[in-house]
């Protein structure tokens, strides 16, 4: 966020003007003590401005040039009779020209800041004029002294510093066209990087699935290929124990018949249970199943093999 660091008035900041004072003496509201207040402070907030800003100095001298600045309310504070300087006290008001105001709106708005122009008046110690909106002033305090000649009056600003309000309000007036075109590229690019993450969360997202169906794929071929090989390995066991039963003479299978068949019934179920109780999928069980009646079968197969030939 960007922040005007606005520096005070030296302790002795004097300009001179050529006049003519007979009588050595000069009063608060002197038209010429006047102006040189203003210069004083139209010269105070150019310097500000330019401190923390690059912007071209005929930009911001026509920036403060552009304030509407009167002295009002003058009033002679103290005198003294052994001095030809006064002290005085009056307002400084200024008008604010509606651009100024809103380029100035702008770039606060720019900046996503809650502040608005009255903000940075108020907390520089202007108050809003009741006569206009547009008109704002502030106490200060001054001092006009004519030289000894009586041809040239010095001035100098003493409590109060305008220049401060005016620098703050006016650099982000002057600096509007560079702030919203600044604001607008971190905007661009804050976009661009989203769109680039998005991006690329969308190819990562992408891969991770190509990658999962890829697995799911491996996956589904080792278990086809598990069950394949079970129910070629389950053919092979029953046409052995075929084999064998088929090789037995009839008195023999009668008497085995009803053992066989119970021996058929339990194993089936009992690989039927097994298979469950193992757990996994569906396709896992199976192929347990398979594998568990395959033993049972050559284990039937030896049985009859050794006993009965």
């Amino acid at each position: 966020m960007k922040t005007w660091l606005m520096m005070g008035l030296p302790a002795v900041l004097t300009v001179a003007l050529t006049g003519c004072f007979d009588n050595k003496k000069i009063d608060c509201s002197d038209p010429d003590g006047l102006s040189l207040i203003q210069g004083i402070v139209s010269e105070a907030t150019e310097k500000a401005i330019k401190r923390e800003t690059d912007e071209p100095l005929s930009s911001i001298r026509a920036s403060v040039e552009g304030l509407g600045m009167s002295i009002a309310d003058v009033r002679t504070a103290k005198t003294d009779p052994n001095s030809t300087k006064i002290f005085c006290e009056a307002n400084l008001e200024v008008k604010i020209p509606a651009k100024t105001k809103q380029d100035a709106q702008a770039s606060l708005d720019a900046m996503e800041l809650e502040e608005t122009v009255d903000n940075i008046l108020e907390n520089h110690g202007f108050e809003q004029s009741s006569t206009s909106a547009d008109i704002y002033k502030i106490g200060i305090s001054y001092n006009l002294q004519p030289t000894d000649d009586g041809q040239k009056v010095y001035a100098q600003l003493e409590d109060g510093s305008p220049q401060a309000g005016l620098a703050d309000l006016l650099g982000w007036a002057v600096s509007k066209n560079k702030i919203v075109k600044e604001q607008l590229e971190i905007q661009r690019a804050a976009i661009e990087e989203e769109a680039r993450a998005a991006k690329e969360q969308a190819e990562h997202e992408a891969q991770l699935k190509k990658e999962a169906a890829e697995l799911a794929a491996a996956e589904r071929a080792q278990m086809d290929a598990q069950i394949s090989q079970a129910k070629a390995a389950y053919k092979r066991a029953v046409n052995e124990i075929n084999e064998i039963w088929n090789s037995l003479d009839a008195e023999t299978q009668d008497a085995l018949r009803e053992e066989q068949r119970a021996v058929n019934k339990e194993r089936e179920a009992a690989c039927k249970a097994e298979s469950i109780a193992n757990g996994g999928t569906q396709d896992e069980k199976e192929v347990y199943r398979l594998m568990c009646e395959v033993e049972a079968l050559n284990g039937r197969k030896e049985y009859l093999f050794y006993n009965y030939f």
